[in-house]
Order: C-alpha cells, then structure tokens, then sequence
C-alpha cells in the first residue's frame, strides 16, 4: 500500500504507505460496516493517549493510516499503538480475540516504507442488530458456575450447507445476552458458547425453540 506523487514544485517522490492494513467485516453480511468509528491511540508510559493522524477506509472495508510512523529529520525508533474499531449494532472483535488492535509501529524511511499483513477485524451482531426480516433468531444468555453474565463470549452454530461447512457467530453484551442468526439451521441444533477454557453446549429444535430464551452456563 504505497501511493507515489511528484509536485511541481518538488524535487523529492513523496511516499505514502501504512504501517497498519485493517480488514474490517461484518460477519452478518460479509460486507464492510455501513459506518465505522476509529480510534487510534498511543502509549505514553502506562498510558494510552488519543493520536490523532487521519486514516481512510475503502470501500472494501480495507482501513490504514498513511504516513503513520515516516521518519521525520532523522528520527528512528518504534512506539505502541492501540486502534479500537465500532460500528452500530455490532461487537468487534480482533483474531486474537480483543476488543482492540494493540501493535508496535517501527519507524521508516521512504527508502525503506512498510510492509504491513493484513489485520482481520471482525464485526459480530449485537442484540439490537438490524437482521433481515426473515432471519430465524435465536435470543438468550451466558453466564459462569456462578451466574454472573458472560461479557464477550462466543456463540455459534456450524452447520453443513452442500459441500462446505457454514458458521453463524454472535457476541454476548456486558449483560450476557446474545441474538443468534440461524439461517442454515433447520430441526435439532447445537448451540456451542465458550469464553477461554470455559464452554457449554445445548441442543434446540429450529423454529420451535427461538422464543425459549435459553441460558448457557460456562464451567
């Protein structure tokens, strides 16, 4: 991701790469949010501080921060960066599983601009989610050994669809709830949620059981 320019005025090829290559979708639509809001953030000591540098998302849903990082009159060395990524309605979430992208930037020269792979972030249906319609729908709850809700835990279904394998996935609100998109399941279902080490399995009919409102336990 390098874009290179020569004003008439200048004598130097300016470079423009990103240290940073985002991926962002949502897991629903297979589609890039509608509207996303970015904060990019910087580690001053035990701290993370607001770093304002504009960024651009393509229509792809490909976000990066051009010039993040260019050396400036020598300047060399590496910083952390923090970049929490929201969208309506859903639950981001990074691969490793984090709400945010924490990453070390090195700083670079034009001879030598970034190389970034590229970063999946993942945007999962919150309760209030704008599903179509006709989507079967399956509401409920997660919670631990103690019945305290299940910020964050994961919950899903994997169905066969002709050849391949489907997978529906959903995010659970700081309160626990959860709203399941079931478009490939029919009759008896497993329902899989797991937060770590901790998971919990149950077993519903598709449609006869999407008003139960059921309640996993993770021990």
């Amino acid at each position: 991701m390098t874009l290179h320019s020569l004003e008439p005025s200048s004598v130097e090829t300016l470079s423009a790469a990103t240290p940073l290559w985002l991926r962002l979708r949502d897991t629903y639509t297979g589609r890039p949010p509608a509207r996303v809001d970015v904060v990019l953030e910087r580690k001053v000591g035990s701290d993370w501080v607001t770093l304002p540098h504009p960024h651009q998302i393509s229509s792809q849903g490909d976000l990066g921060f051009l010039n993040l990082g260019r050396a400036r009159w020598g300047s060399a060395g590496a910083f952390d960066v923090r970049v929490s990524c929201t969208a309506p309605h859903t639950i981001a979430e990074t691969v490793s599983g984090k709400p945010a992208l924490e990453t070390t930037i090195t700083i670079w020269t034009d001879q030598s601009p970034p190389v970034p792979t590229i970063e999946p972030i993942s945007f999962f249906p919150a309760p209030d989610y704008a599903f179509s319609p006709s989507t079967p729908l399956l509401t409920g709850r997660v919670v631990d050994a103690a019945g305290v809700p299940v910020d964050r835990a994961r919950v899903r279904v994997i169905e066969t669809f002709g050849a391949r394998l489907v997978i529906e996935e959903a995010r659970t609100t700081p309160d626990g709830w959860f709203r399941l998109p079931l478009r490939w399941s029919t009759g008896t279902t497993q329902v899989d949620a797991d937060k770590g080490v901790l998971t919990d399995s149950i077993a519903i009919v598709v449609p006869d059981d999407l008003r139960s409102l059921p309640t996993l336990t993770l021990t």
